[in-house]
């Protein structure tokens, strides 16, 4: 009995929007009899005609439907400006997350690679200052080399910094002058040859697709992609290895390819290894910044263009750097074979 009574109260509650909806129909409907009448016109009869109760129904369901509609827009309007806010807000937390990640590595890298070139700084000047009257000037020279080797590699290491945060922060702009590819970079590899005392074989090679070997860039920027590449390929190559340097032209593209016998790269880091700071669990006491490469994605990428890598431990490592030649003024290039 119970529940049959409040399955009524159930039933009577969930028709009572319907009762109130036509409650409020039948005053209006009240009201504009009693409209008509106030201004002389002649009403329809007290109790309206089904016709004219069905139209005055569809006037007022067309009515709600636009207030129905407008408060759907009005809705679907807030809740894209809340998407497109909480959009925003996870991108300055993801950028403020990424900034105290690099922040965080920079202290580390820093007080690391400072703290050797420092101390031999220091040690140096110790032993000058100590035993400067009873050094050869041979000693003398050696412990002042010393120095200035300390102080050119901080000075590098701090020159990186500087240029990954200009690039970074959106600073970089790139000039355009027409660059002869061939002499560039045999230009580039006769300097490699000279850093590294000519202990290692560096080969230049020429394959051409189809005709040309100039083209407008920046050309600061192409020697500091070409030359951290062929720097990298020396530094962590066994003395007398070979470094490859390969120059592919077509119509469209133009891919340079920096080949190497080295210690290679372990499979599982070479996806991060684009990444500021990053370096390979088997460099050992190698010294970098860990700067480099991601200095030369960064340039790449502001070309538009793509660097890959393939590497196998113990075997070498092979970058390819693939830039578009959508600036490019092209000219003939008779062949080159290795030089």
């Amino acid at each position: 009995m119970m529940n049959l009574q409040n399955s009524r109260k159930l039933e009577i509650h969930a028709k009572l929007p319907e009762m109130l909806s036509l409650t409020r129909l039948g005053l209006k409907l009240k009201g504009l009899v009693s409209s008509l009448k106030a201004a002389g016109q002649p009403a329809v009869s007290p109790v309206p005609k089904r016709r004219e109760i069905s139209y005055l129904l569809s006037l007022e369901l067309i009515k709600a439907n636009r207030c129905l509609e407008e408060k759907l827009k009005t809705q679907a309007r807030i809740e894209t400006e809340l998407r497109q806010k909480n959009a925003e807000l996870h991108q300055a937390l993801e950028k403020e997350k990424k900034l105290n990640d690099l922040k965080t590595k920079l202290l580390s890298m820093a007080s690391h690679e400072f703290r050797t070139p420092l101390t031999t700084v220091m040690m140096a000047a110790d032993m000058l200052e100590t035993f400067g009257n009873s050094l050869t000037s041979r000693q003398k020279v050696s412990f002042l080399g010393r120095i200035k080797v300390a102080t050119e590699l901080m000075t590098e290491l701090m020159n990186e910094i500087l240029q990954y945060n200009r690039i970074d922060a959106g600073l970089e702009t790139l000039a355009s002058k027409e660059i002869d590819l061939r002499q560039f970079c045999t230009e580039l590899i006769d300097e490699i040859r000279l850093i590294s005392d000519h202990e290692h074989n560096i080969a230049f090679k020429v394959q051409q697709n189809s005709g040309g070997a100039v083209f407008n860039a920046d050309p600061l920027v192409l020697r500091q992609i070409i030359n951290n590449l062929l720097s990298n390929a020396v530094k962590y190559s066994p003395r007398g290895g070979r470094v490859n340097l390969i120059l592919k032209l077509s119509d469209k593209k133009v891919i340079f390819q920096v080949e190497d016998q080295g210690m290679g790269i372990p499979e599982e880091e070479i996806n991060c290894l684009f990444e500021a700071f990053q370096r390979g669990s088997n460099v050992r006491n190698i010294q970098g910044t860990g700067l480099g490469l991601a200095i030369v994605k960064k340039y790449v990428d502001l070309y538009e263009g793509d660097i890959r890598v393939e590497s196998e431990i113990n075997r070498g490592s092979t970058f390819t750097v693939t830039l578009p030649l959508t600036r490019c003024s092209m000219k003939q290039l008779s062949p080159s074979n290795l030089k």
